[in-house]
């Protein structure tokens, strides 16, 4: 086999801001909220109300924003970057009604649903695009090192962001959702490298129509006039998020399944689109069969690979938490007999 690079630098990242480094699925919808946004979600979630109702549109923007990104890599489109610009908002979205109940189940959850797919895709890497090898970028790549290039696995530049936005809503689970959340906006205002990238406001947009805090909109748009790629990219996609969820009904038809299939297999496609392009490529294939080659393998390793990964993570998660409950009931029990002797 040929060697060859996976340098597929989406360029153009945030002006303003050095190039220092997307998506994931089986998106619940809001079953207690109504329309756009979780406003009541913390106290209905303390009733015991779940968020349990799949939202048809989210799926289906993620596949929006998927397709783009293998026609960017493969197809020449230039603006199939934004495809990861909609994944940010989407995760913001998707995250501001996740942010109750115990910060380690919310962090362990997220690790479970990123890490395993990223690391199975990680060795297909290695397998179908020989690469020298190199311990700093290896580790480097294990750990989701903020860079945009200089690891294995291109696409995981973006699984460094989300892993950050992922640790601002934990911190913000324990001390304050409100405060620690407008701190990791004035990162950004601050300049600080890498929290502060211009994609800070993509996440925050998400979230913030997700708990329909409409003053926080225009705030995040006067921010994004710094950078011309937030406004290019990630007005519309914060756009086309509230356009999607403000009329779910209209995708609730089962004539929307297929497409919402591509949504559900997008971080599986994402994440493997460019390994398996890159070997087509090498092997001399047509750019229009190695863009649908990408998609239907990426569906493939969706339900081969993800979907066990998920669901085994699941036990996992489930079974630490049963037992640390066990522990605390014992515990408990053991205090009470204590108290009555």
């Amino acid at each position: 086999m040929k060697e060859a690079s996976l340098d597929f630098s989406l360029q153009s990242a945030p002006s303003g801001h050095s190039n220092t480094s997307e998506g994931r699925r089986g998106t619940t919808g809001h079953q207690c909220a109504k329309s756009v946004g979780v406003a009541d979600a913390e106290e209905r979630s303390a009733k015991g109300c779940a968020l349990s109702e799949r939202l048809q549109s989210i799926q289906l923007l993620r596949g929006v924003a998927v397709v783009p990104v293998v026609f960017f890599h493969f197809g020449g489109f230039d603006h199939g970057r934004a495809g990861v610009d909609l994944f940010f908002v989407i995760s913001g979205f998707v995250m501001a009604g996740l942010v109750y109940g115990s910060p380690a189940k919310f962090a362990l959850n997220r690790f479970t649903r990123i890490y395993p797919p990223f690391l199975a895709a990680l060795a297909l890497t290695l397998i179908l695009v020989p690469q020298p090898f190199e311990l700093v970028r290896l580790v480097k790549s294990l750990i989701l090192w903020p860079v945009y290039k200089d690891i294995y696995l291109f696409p995981a530049w973006s699984l460094s962001y989300e892993a950050m936005f992922y640790a601002a809503c934990a911190a913000s689970m324990v001390v304050s959702r409100r405060y620690v959340l407008l701190a990791y906006g004035a990162a950004f205002l601050l300049g600080i490298p890498f929290i502060g990238s211009a994609f800070v406001l993509e996440f925050l947009a998400g979230f913030a129509i997700a708990r329909r805090q409409w003053w926080a909109i225009p705030i995040l748009l006067a921010a994004a006039t710094t950078d011309t790629r937030i406004l290019q990219y990630g007005a519309p996609a914060a756009t086309l998020l509230w356009l999607g969820v403000r009329y779910e009904s209209w995708f609730k038809h089962r004539l929307w399944q297929p497409a919402a299939m591509i949504g559900d297999a997008s971080y599986s496609i994402y994440l493997t689109h460019v390994p398996v392009g890159t070997y087509l490529t090498v092997n001399g294939w047509n750019w229009v069969a190695i863009i649908y080659a990408c998609i239907l393998f990426g569906i493939a390793f969706h339900f081969a690979i993800e979907r066990p990964l998920l669901k085994t993570s699941r036990r996992l998660v489930d079974s630490l938490a049963a037992a640390r409950a066990n522990k605390v009931r014992l515990h408990n029990l053991g205090a009470e007999v204590t108290e009555t002797q």
